[in-house]
Parts: structure tokens; sequence; C-alpha cells
């Protein structure tokens, strides 16, 4: 089952407010990884899809879009990440890469101002997505 981040958010806090979330037994967000190298890092990716002819308007509402990350507290790195063109079908997969501190630091986010503002239009570029994002989290459990 594939759920977009604001999906995923929206389980997460209605969950949180139930007092029932639990990322360890939740399908999709066993993300939780004990080892004696485990290291302090989570990264959140979304995997776009997006249609061809719509790349630059893609990239540019990431580039214009007040996320104000910096000031949220774990927030380490972004990147928007352009993969390959699919040469049948003409659209090219992306993915959004945000390293946060911890995971709880990345959960703390969703549930913030910065979240809600930074995503509040995200359903407006009709034509442009292949479908909905693809959340993925990661716990780093190894540094080199």
């Amino acid at each position: 089952m594939h759920r977009t981040a604001v999906q995923a958010t929206s389980e997460i806090q209605t969950s949180k407010q139930k007092g029932s979330f639990n990322f360890s037994t939740n399908p999709g967000f066993n993300t939780h990884h004990t080892t004696k190298e485990t290291t302090d890092m989570f990264i959140a990716m979304n995997r776009f899809i997006i249609n061809e002819g719509f790349e630059s308007a893609f990239e540019d509402v990431w580039r214009n879009r007040d996320s104000s990350l910096k000031e949220v507290p774990g927030f380490r790195t972004f990147h928007l990440l352009k993969g390959p063109k699919n040469q049948e079908s003409g659209q090219t997969l992306y993915a959004s890469h945000t390293v946060w501190a911890t995971h709880d630091d990345f959960v703390d986010w969703t549930n913030s101002e910065h979240f809600r503002n930074a995503h509040k239009n995200a359903g407006n570029h009709k034509g442009m997505y292949a479908g909905h994002p693809n959340f993925e989290g990661f716990e780093a459990v190894l540094d080199a």
C-alpha cells in the first residue's frame, strides 16, 4: 500500500489524538531499528512521477515553496532529486529527500504549522502528477 506524506501524517495525527498510533505495528511505518551501530538520523522521502511537459513547473513548485524547514528543530538537509525519464511514458521520477536528526523530529514537524503551510497548495497542480507521491521513511543503522 502506497501512502503519501499527507496521508501518512493524517494517519499519525488521528492516531496520536486517539493515543493509538505505533510506528512499530502499522504497516509501512516500521522504522525503528535498534543495533549497536544505530545512529541518530531519519530520512523522509517522497517519490513523485511527473507527467511529460511538467518537469520545470514541478521543480518551480519546490523552488518557490516556503517550507521554513531551516527553522524546524532537528532539520538537517533537503534535496529534490531528479531521476530517469521513462522513454515509453515520457514521465520523470523525482524524489524529495529530507534528513532529520531523529525520527521524532520528523514526526514533530508533520504536526507543525510549518508542515501545514508547506503543503497547503499540494493539490493545486492538476495534470502534473501521475498518481499520488509514495512516502518512504528510513532510520540510519550504520554510519561510514
